[in-house]
């Protein structure tokens, strides 16, 4: 796993106060670490991948999880 990224609408924004702000980016911040944990731990090699493979993980308003994948075969 080479990076976690966060979609610039799910950042949070100085414009919503700074307690919000900096509780917010703490919350991603350990939710990226989480989401690098899982996916060290997870062996891939049998796969044999030739390509990268992008995907794209949401969390809902009751913390149910999507995994989308926007890969073009």
């Amino acid at each position: 796993m080479e990076k976690v990224n966060v979609s610039d609408y799910d950042k949070p924004k100085l414009s919503d106060g700074l307690d919000f702000y900096f509780e917010d980016k703490r919350e991603i911040r350990n939710c990226k670490k989480q989401i690098k944990q899982i996916f060290k731990e997870i062996d891939l090699s049998s796969l044999n991948l030739k390509y990268k493979i992008y995907r794209t993980l949401s969390f809902g308003n009751e913390n149910e999880v999507q995994l989308r994948d926007n890969t073009i075969y």
